[in-house]
């Protein structure tokens, strides 16, 4: 740090010390018509600054020192159901300053924490949906970065779907990053020339469903567009296939027609989970479905059976 035009201090008159916020800035030396000292790290603005000579009382500048502005090089990509991402950087600050503020969106990234000192930040970014132009700024002991950087949501990804019947019939689309928003989804057949429609949301941004048409064939690519985005491999990723209506399904009272599973349901206590359960109906298609309490309570440790009606399909 220099300081120019302090006259009143003489060198020669004794040691001269010079402290901003009461922590001494080392090796003060004569710069020209001021003095030269090292300041430690760290962070924040409007510090004041004292001077202290043997020979004479102590001088409080009539102006302050403030550390530079933080600077934004790069943020990582994330989740849409939230995720940490790293924010690179300068002039973040030392390890051990907790006194930050990030936000996406104008949204707060949570829990931020300044990983390397003084170059990276690490925090939550909310959910969201979509490749860009989210604004991402920092704010670090009251500086506020010069500038700030666009951020991005990954794409979707699709692990897996199961079949539809060659009359057409719902199926579920398991991968990552599909948002929470239907509105916000569209899913495709066959490279993209069949629309799978009436797309829910089975589990947010995990698990959705669709009704896709008519038709025949095996390995089929899936391909799922979210505000924009599509998973980048869906002409390779053929998990989709059609299957004959068995006739057992087919002679159990149109149990499975078109739009709904058969009549019975048959689950595995042992497969549930929280949010969704993988189940048999009879001799047709598995599908995942979400099941509530009062149907679960009905399995035990073993198998039960309960009717389409008593469950909340």
């Amino acid at each position: 740090v220099i300081f120019r035009g302090i006259f009143a201090c003489d060198m020669s008159k004794g040691n001269l010390s010079i402290y901003i916020d009461d922590v001494i800035c080392s090796n003060v030396s004569r710069e020209g018509d001021g003095f030269s000292c090292n300041i430690s790290e760290g962070s924040g603005r409007d510090k004041i600054i004292r001077i202290s000579q043997i020979s004479s009382d102590n001088i409080t500048l009539p102006f302050t020192f403030s550390y530079a502005e933080p600077v934004i090089y790069e943020v990582t990509r994330g989740s849409t159901e939230g995720s940490i991402i790293t924010i690179t950087g300068d002039n973040f600050g030392p390890s051990t300053n907790n006194n930050i503020t990030v936000t996406v969106d104008k949204k707060t990234c949570t829990f931020p924490s300044i990983t390397t000192a003084h170059k990276t930040i690490t925090c939550m970014a909310p959910e969201g949906v979509g490749s860009g132009g989210y604004s991402v700024s920092v704010l670090v002991s009251g500086l506020s970065s010069v500038n700030s950087s666009s951020f991005s949501y990954f794409e979707p990804r699709v692990i897996n779907a199961t079949r539809a019947y060659t009359t057409g019939s719902f199926i579920t689309v398991t991968g990552f990053n599909f948002g929470d928003n239907k509105d916000n989804i569209t899913v495709y057949l066959n490279n993209g020339n069949i629309v799978c429609d009436n797309v829910t949301i089975i589990v947010p941004h995990h698990m959705i469903s669709c009704f896709a048409p008519p038709g025949k064939g095996e390995n089929i690519s899936v391909k799922v567009e979210v505000a924009g985005q599509v998973n980048l491999d869906f002409q390779n990723n053929t998990v989709f296939s059609y299957i004959e209506i068995p006739d057992e399904c087919a002679k159990n009272n149109g149990g499975c027609d078109s739009r709904r599973p058969c009549k019975t349901l048959v689950i595995s206590s042992s497969q549930l989970s929280d949010l969704q359960q993988q189940v048999m109906c009879g001799d047709c298609i598995p599908g995942f479905y979400l099941v509530d309490d009062s149907c679960l309570s009905k399995c035990g440790d073993g198998e039960c059976t309960a009717e389409l009606n008593e469950c909340n399909l």
